[in-house]
C-alpha cells in the first residue's frame, strides 16, 4: 500500500504542480486504502539536497514544484516505509543501486520502478 502510495506521488511530481496538490493526493489515497490518519504520523516529505527533507512546502498552498528538484516522499503506514530520492519530471529513482529487487507500478501511463519492502 505505501509503494502504491509512493508511486502515485512520483508520477505526479512534474514541474508546475503544486506541493499541497501532491499531499492531498496522499490524504486521498490513504483514505481509499483504509488507512486515513497514517498520513498524520510522519512527515510526507518534499525536495532534498544541500539541506535535510523540506516537507514544508506541501503545506505551502503557492509552493510549485520545479524542474529537477531532488524530491522524497516518506510514505508511511505503522510499521512499513517507503523513501527514495528521485528528480521531479523523471519517474526514475536516482537510488536505485540495481541489486535490490523491485516492483513497477503503472500510474498515468508512466512505470515506477520502487523497491520491494524489507520484511524483517
Amino acid at each position: 500500500m505505501a509503494r502504491l502510495i509512493a508511486a502515485n506521488c512520483i508520477a505526479h511530481t512534474q514541474a508546475g504542480v503544486k506541493f499541497s496538490e501532491i499531499l492531498a493526493m496522499q490524504k486521498a489515497l490513504y483514505r481509499q486504502l483504509g488507512f486515513e490518519n497514517e498520513w498524520q504520523l510522519h512527515f510526507q516529505g518534499g525536495i532534498t539536497g544541500y539541506l535535510p527533507n523540506d516537507s514544508s512546502l506541501c503545506f505551502d498552498p503557492s509552493a510549485v514544484i520545479r524542474e529537477n528538484q531532488s524530491v522524497n516522499w516518506f510514505i508511511t503506514i505503522t510499521g512499513v516505509n517507503t523513501e527514495d530520492t528521485f528528480i521531479s519530471g523523471k519517474n526514475e529513482i536516482v537510488t536505485h543501486s540495481g541489486a535490490w529487487p523491485t516492483t513497477a507500478y503503472a500510474v498515468e501511463g508512466k512505470e515506477i520502478l520502487l523497491p520491494k519492502i524489507l520484511c524483517k
